[in-house]
């Protein structure tokens, strides 16, 4: 991760609709430790592309209590 960051990363994506509980706690972890900003994803790239992955998604308010802007 330390490497990521010296190439430029500043951001992780902890939030996403398939990752378990432990995945969005272990990747915020991370953004913690590595100073980076916390994302959210949901996949969604398009109805044609993947029909399958509905446009925006929930969030858990677990999840949400760990969302700050930095």
């Amino acid at each position: 991760m330390a490497r990521l960051k010296e190439a430029g990363l500043d951001a992780l994506e902890c939030c996403y609709f398939k990752h378990k509980s432990q995945q969005v706690r272990l990747y915020h972890d991370w953004a913690s430790e590595f100073g980076l900003k916390i994302s959210c994803g949901s996949d969604f790239h398009g109805e044609k592309v993947k029909p399958d992955v509905p446009f925006g998604m929930n969030l858990r308010e677990d999840w949400v209590a760990d969302l700050v802007i930095r």
